[in-house]
């Protein structure tokens, strides 16, 4: 399992874990650092 993974899926509030899946579901290859860029809600820098 990927480091930090758990923590963004987990967390109490449905609007951090929602913006996680939804940047998930961009990607090709996940990257957690930008997994929690988007549930900071600061959005992931674009590659």
């Amino acid at each position: 399992m990927l480091r930090g993974w758990a923590e963004l899926y987990t967390d109490p509030d449905p609007a951090r874990v929602e913006r996680a899946f939804a940047a998930m579901l961009q990607m090709k290859k996940l990257d957690i650092v930008e997994l929690q860029h988007a549930v900071e809600g600061s959005g992931a820098p674009a590659r």
